[in-house]
């Protein structure tokens, strides 16, 4: 599966992890103004680079797991 730039928000977006990365849903922690990606096996993993407020959370989120993505490959 492909993530089409143009057309990717967060639903795709998180489809697209969960299919690659067998992760599934993401989660923001308002407290630290992190977002999470928790795993199939329930175990969270901090995205750093993931933008930290959520009414950016359209282009900026997007930039985000682009850099997220890189670094995991």
């Amino acid at each position: 599966m492909t993530l089409n730039r143009k057309k990717a928000n967060l639903k795709s977006i998180t489809k697209f992890l969960a299919m690659n990365q067998k992760l599934t849903k993401l989660k923001y922690n308002k407290k630290d103004k992190n977002f999470f990606v928790r795993r199939v096996n329930k175990t969270n993993v901090q995205c750093e680079n993931l933008v930290q407020k959520l009414q950016y959370k359209n282009e900026k989120m997007k930039l985000a797991f682009y850099t997220y993505l890189k670094i995991k490959q």
